[in-house]
């Protein structure tokens, strides 16, 4: 069973057997655990999907969460009336020495005034990369979210006493999918704990008298999806990459308290019913972020025949092995390895590329739409940055051997690919000219208008 089609089963399967007919405190309690109940299901079938990958910085946490601490007591002491609340994605881009999100902070940079809007950063685990963009802005919320931890180690006891029935019941069903559950601890806790973050974050917009709550990806902003639709504040989702088909974030059950008001799209993309809202709602304000790039360029010294191969967790051996071909049959080119954001190279795999003479492994902290500037050649499966890649008219690629299936937006996409399903496939696109493929792209222009219009 392929991954699709395992989605399209539990998404089924969570509906039919009533996983969202369990409520505690009025809120849908098996949303706090789809995405990992769904990962787990797909490794069950062999299917590894993409995990979030990273290391707890603990002196960075202390730090950040003091900070925190401090810039928050201030927010709530203060007379402040915010309009606009910008919930940051927690992985943050570096462009030119400055550390952006690019999902949000481009649109600040167009649309708001000084006072007008605050940024609430949780960092990625408990790391602040600075310089930041629009830092005067920002309030780190790291401290109520160790506190929410905090209070549900103290109180899950007690609220296990008295929610017992419905803990009891999502545990049985976790357990019947996965023939093991999750232990009603862990799901006591981590319901407490959102539970948590949701009150305070009512609590805080209601105080600031917010209008209106942005954000990329709808499971980072959960406790703020849901605590501004319990008080009747709109909320924006930013598209923050493209969506093939089934996925783990937005397949199944819609549940109205998370869903956002609107889905800012960066183009006009196919299909748009995949994105867990219905396409009416899903408009198209196009993309800031190109915006913000225009007066930057790139530092990077590339030949015109190296290739950038785009990686992904779920495809990290597959696209290694391929790439180690690649190398040993075009020994005149260097291939560079972008590995995704959240994608941890192992020891044995650096080692093993660290005896070939022309594959490098990137640095991911720099901007993908920055790297790509300096590089003709772009290769890889199923990324959005190969879409991306195609907006900057770039050659690209997409392998087929070594385990590795592409997909396509559209059926008449693959007219714009090289399709390498064997190594000497490759030089059909080394040898070859972007002009030769349809134009294709993702983005579009950045309407500030259309954008003001919405949130009035």
């Amino acid at each position: 069973m392929n991954e699709q089609d395992c989605l399209k089963l539990i998404s089924k399967y969570e509906i039919e057997n009533g996983f969202f007919d369990i409520s505690i405190n009025q809120i849908k309690a098996y949303i706090f655990f789809r995405r990992d109940i769904r990962v787990a299901y797909l490794k069950k079938h062999g299917i590894d999907s993409m995990h979030l990958k990273y290391k707890r910085n603990y002196k960075a946490l202390i730090k950040s969460t003091l900070t925190s601490l401090s810039s928050l007591l201030k927010l709530l002491l203060s007379s402040k009336r915010i309009n606009n609340v910008y919930a940051a994605y927690p992985r943050v881009d570096k462009v030119n020495g400055i550390y952006l999100d690019k999902f949000t902070d481009p649109v600040i940079n167009l649309i708001e005034e000084p006072g007008n809007y605050v940024i609430f950063d949780h960092g990625m685990a408990g790391v602040h990369p600075m310089p930041r963009l629009h830092r005067e802005s920002i309030i780190y919320v790291d401290f109520i979210y160790v506190l929410s931890e905090l209070v549900s180690v103290v109180f899950w006891p007690f609220f296990y006493i008295i929610n017992k029935h419905s803990v009891d019941t999502l545990y049985e069903k976790i357990k019947d999918l996965l023939n093991d559950g999750f232990s009603k601890k862990i799901i006591c806790k981590k319901t407490l704990q959102h539970l948590f973050l949701i009150s305070f974050f009512k609590f805080l917009f209601n105080k600031l008298q917010v209008k209106n709550v942005f954000g990329p990806a709808r499971d980072y902003q959960m406790v703020y999806f849901f605590a501004a639709h319990s008080i009747g504040i709109k909320t924006f989702e930013f598209q923050h990459g493209i969506t093939y088909g089934e996925s783990i974030l937005y397949s199944g059950y819609r549940d109205l308290a998370l869903v956002p008001d609107y889905f800012l799209a960066f183009g006009e993309n196919n299909p748009d019913t995949v994105y867990g809202i219905d396409p009416s709602k899903i408009i198209n304000i196009g993309y800031a972020f190109n915006n913000y790039l225009r007066n930057i360029s790139s530092d990077l010294t590339i030949s015109k025949n190296d290739v950038l191969v785009i990686s992904d967790p779920e495809v990290t051996d597959s696209m290694l092995s391929a790439t180690l071909k690649l190398s040993e049959y075009y020994p005149q080119c260097n291939f560079y390895v972008r590995p995704h954001p959240h994608e941890i190279i192992s020891d044995v795999w650096t080692q093993k590329l660290s005896k070939v003479r022309n594959i490098f492994i990137q640095d991911k902290r720099i901007n993908i739409m920055v790297a790509l500037q300096s590089f003709d050649n772009v290769i890889g499966e199923n990324s959005t940055v190969l879409y991306e890649a195609l907006s900057l008219n770039r050659k690209v690629g997409k392998l087929y051997f070594d385990g590795l299936n592409p997909l396509f937006l559209k059926e008449e996409d693959k007219d714009s690919f090289w399709h390498i399903r064997t190594p000497e496939n490759l030089n059909c696109l080394l040898q070859g000219n972007s002009e030769e493929k349809p134009h294709k792209s993702i983005y579009s222009e950045f309407n500030l208008e259309l954008l003001r219009q919405i949130i009035k």
